[in-house]
């Protein structure tokens, strides 16, 4: 297995400044919720007043002034905006390493066949339409492939990729890698969190150099998203298709992180 490039929960802990800045980036449908209910909390955090501000993809017009004024208390800034992982068309890792190339860069990583299914039925829980969660998400899941396996993740404005492009983790994480020190971006994988989200919130905390103390109320009070009911009925053959495609980047990332991926995404 190739030296771990990245930090992982497994990776020891040296002692460094604290950053700048705190950036929970990606992926969607992968426990950001859950983590930054927690964290919110944490008097030495100064998280901005709502989830996903999303100012580097979409309000960046406004002005860093604008986008620092919404960190209202002292402490290490801490912004959740899981989109800005995949956002390379609007130069989200670019802007970021601009004004904060001190900053620590997380990133949750969820097996990425079971992100993909929820995130289709989050979108469309809705809809209690037999064409939804059939025909639908088949169709959906079918034409997002055709474009990714002709263009690759990375080409900008794919439509209707989205879902999909989500949990193709390496090719993104090779180009944050690009624009911050690797020891700057800090990998958990899901399925730890969920089991374990005072394990890896302990974690994250004693890596930005501030107090572990997390009054057990904040787990209590902090909104964990959940799986639509239908995701888990999802068409056989649609899982297929995925796990066929995301399979050699499964490996990828097993000899980036240089590290065992958890056993749910073995296959």
């Amino acid at each position: 297995m190739a030296q771990q490039l990245f930090v992982t929960q497994q990776t020891p802990i040296v002692s460094r400044p604290s950053p700048p800045i705190c950036i929970v980036a990606g992926s969607s449908r992968c426990g950001t919720t859950y983590l930054w209910g927690i964290l919110q909390r944490h008097p030495a955090l100064s998280p901005t007043p709502y989830k996903e501000i999303k100012f580097f993809h979409r309000y960046y017009d406004k002005g860093i002034n604008w986008y620092r004024s919404q960190f209202g208390r002292p402490g290490i800034p801490f912004d959740v905006t899981p989109g800005y992982m995949i956002q390379m068309d609007r130069k989200v890792p670019d802007r970021i390493q601009e004004h904060y190339p001190g900053a620590t860069i997380v990133f949750l990583l969820r097996e990425p066949v079971e992100r993909a299914i929820s995130s289709w039925y989050h979108h469309h829980q809705h809809k209690p339409d037999s064409w939804v969660y059939e025909v639908g998400i088949k169709k959906y899941f079918d034409q997002a492939l055709k474009k990714l396996i002709a263009n690759g993740p990375i080409v900008a404005k794919q439509a209707y990729t989205g879902m999909v492009r989500g949990g193709i983790y390496v090719p993104f994480l090779k180009e944050w890698a690009k624009r911050f020190d690797p020891q700057q971006i800090i990998v958990y994988f899901s399925e730890e969190f969920f089991a374990s989200p005072s394990a890896v919130a302990t974690d994250l905390l004693k890596r930005l150099q501030v107090s572990t103390n997390i009054k057990s109320e904040w787990y209590r009070l902090s909104r964990k998203n959940k799986s639509p009911k239908h995701a888990a009925g999802c068409n056989a053959k649609v899982r297929r298709k995925l796990r066929d495609y995301y399979r050699p980047y499964n490996q990828e990332l097993r000899e980036l992180l240089g590290r065992d991926l958890p056993d749910s995404w073995q296959y």
